[in-house]
């Protein structure tokens, strides 16, 4: 089953100001696409898992073994032996509803290394980690495979769209 990316990320802003009684414009932008083919090296992954519409109960965490527990939308066991790419986006809108990633207390996943190190998604927001080097972020069963999440707003049930993509060699 061949997994292959291709990831469009534009970023148009147009910021105007009165000077001096002329409208001075300026418009920077952001614009990168990125192909990836199904294969273990770089600018390449062939593991796909995705969970849209993952729920988190309100004050509630878990954590995802990267290495073994997971599996694809075809029903089939994976293991990731690197992760290439990350996509989280907390579908919830309610100010205070907030996703943490990170933070486990052992076996941490290394994008993440220790309990301190820990990135909230707010209501509405949304994460992106793209590594293509053929490196990617190492995984490694038992001691670097928990990718942990926690809902920290603690009144609402929390919503998230999670994509990860990676090799497993």
């Amino acid at each position: 089953m061949p997994v292959e990316l291709t990831m469009n990320l534009l970023l148009l802003f147009n910021q105007t100001k009165t000077v001096d009684g002329f409208l001075v414009q300026t418009e920077p932008n952001a614009n990168t696409s990125i192909a990836q083919s199904n294969g273990t090296a770089i600018n390449e992954q062939d593991l796909l898992w995705f969970d849209k519409g993952r729920v988190l109960s309100a004050g509630a965490s878990e954590e995802i073994d990267l290495a073994g527990s997971l599996s694809d939308a075809f029903g089939d066991t994976i293991t990731f032996a690197r992760v290439k790419g990350i996509s989280i986006q907390n579908t919830n809108i309610t100010a205070g509803d907030v996703l943490r990633v990170g933070g486990a207390a052992s076996n941490a996943f290394p994008l993440f290394v220790d309990t301190s190190d820990k990135f909230d998604i707010g209501p509405g927001a949304y994460f992106l980690y793209q590594d293509p080097s053929e490196a990617g972020k190492p995984v490694t069963g038992g001691t670097g495979d928990l990718l942990k999440f926690e809902e920290i707003g603690g009144a609402n049930d929390l919503t998230f769209d999670i994509l990860i993509w990676g090799a497993s060699a």
